[in-house]
């Protein structure tokens, strides 16, 4: 798993980095400040976010290692993943949820946030540790910064200065999101596969079980809206992969605590591109069903 550790300099990393900043101007292009700023004033959502995130998924986590027998650094891994949301590629899979993009990028940004300061605090209940897991801060800030926040606001900045230009550059930037996302994954491929081989199935099932009970802890903490209930489905099951790989390499160094994390990166994303589809699809038909008497009128008239 070396190749796991080196990966900053690699072109996967690169094609990654590229579609977060591809992704965030294409959503700060199409969302408002106004409109996300709402979102984050709403306290139920909020709190809804926070309770399903960082205290009910570790609980999951710990229930199913109890339930399964793992190797103490598959567990561990595990359970880190349990602790730390958050998780930037989330954005590629609600950005499809064009009803709920100020929520998907409110809830985004506070986990994301919130998990590089509270996930290191959360492990030494998790694993049993004396001491809390050390991170580089200043690193991961200055990512986020750099990769998230900035484009975002550059975004929110032209949508607001010419919103036509904006509307214009949005597609290909979306576009663009789209091929460094695939890039990204089929480059990081093999790396995954080796990591799925090395837990074997006693590895997979806990993880595709934490997973799906992720994603219906987020269904049900999302509320009575749909929009917020998609947003939280995805946000909740889907783990901040680089995180936790940098913890792992911090405080974990040489006990291949990395390999239940690469392995979950790549089994965390069919169940939530095929949620996110059939959602998506969901709501263009919902949409044209709506839309349908008023052309029915017009045609009468």
């Amino acid at each position: 798993m070396s190749q796991i550790t080196s990966l900053a300099g690699s072109v996967a990393t690169a094609a990654i980095i590229l579609f977060l900043i591809a992704v965030m101007l294409s959503i700060g292009m199409e969302v408002t400040a106004g409109e996300c700023l709402a979102v984050l004033r709403n306290r139920r959502l909020m709190l809804s976010a926070l309770l399903a995130n960082f205290v009910l998924v570790p609980l999951l986590g710990l229930g199913i290692a109890k339930m399964f027998s793992m190797p103490p650094a598959i567990e561990m891994g595990f359970l880190l993943l349990a602790a730390a949301p958050g998780a930037v590629f989330a954005v590629n899979f609600t950005r499809t949820m064009r009803d709920s993009m100020p929520t998907a990028v409110a809830v985004l940004f506070v986990l994301t946030v919130l998990s590089i300061a509270l996930t290191p605090l959360l492990l030494p209940f998790l694993l049993a540790l004396d001491r809390p897991a050390t991170l580089p801060y200043e690193e991961h800030f200055r990512a986020l910064l750099l990769y998230v926040v900035a484009p975002l606001l550059v975004g929110l900045v032209l949508n607001r200065w010419n919103h036509d230009l904006a509307r214009a550059l949005r597609k290909p930037a979306s576009i663009c999101a789209g091929i460094f996302f695939i890039a990204g994954v089929v480059l990081m491929l093999s790396v995954r596969s080796a990591a799925m081989r090395q837990i074997g199935v006693s590895g997979i099932l806990p993880i595709l079980l934490f997973i799906i009970g992720s994603m219906f802890i987020g269904w049900i903490m999302g509320g009575p809206d749909r929009g917020s209930r998609r947003v939280l489905t995805v946000n909740t099951s889907m783990r901040n992969v680089a995180l936790c790989l940098a913890i792992a390499a911090h405080s974990f160094p040489g006990r291949d605590v990395e390999v239940a994390v690469v392995a979950f990166s790549a089994l965390m994303l069919p169940p939530n591109l095929l949620f996110a589809t059939y959602q998506g699809r969901k709501i263009k038909k919902e949409a044209a069903v709506a839309a349908q008497p008023s052309v029915t009128t017009k045609d009468a008239a």
